[in-house]
């Protein structure tokens, strides 16, 4: 058949981010157990979860985890970096080709 949307790889995910993916209201924190499986039918759509295992707020976040957050991290602050170079640069060479003028008191 089809889908509009899967994710068949085993791993670790934020009740948010699970929550963006599926309804909150069909799969909400209560009903996640460690083994569960939930099959849910909301406004036409099936949804599938498969609980293989589950941390609280307090426990030790799994390794897996906080290397995808460290990564998305990573990434995020080279970027930045990146845009305020640029940013400096064009500023640079917008005072230099006279397209700007700064006035100071």
């Amino acid at each position: 058949e089809k889908a509009e949307s899967c994710m068949l790889e085993s791993k670790w995910l934020s009740v948010e981010d699970l929550h963006k993916s599926i309804p909150e209201k069909k799969f909400n924190k209560t009903r996640l157990k460690k083994g569960k499986e939930l099959q849910r039918n909301f406004e036409g759509f099936e949804y599938f979860v498969k609980v293989n295992d589950i941390k609280y707020k307090g426990d030790t976040p799994p390794l897996e985890y906080l290397d995808n957050k460290l990564k998305e991290l990573i990434i995020h602050k080279r970027k930045k970096t990146l845009l305020d170079k640029l940013e400096a640069d064009l500023y640079k060479q917008a005072i230099a080709s006279q397209k700007i003028k700064v006035y100071r008191k």
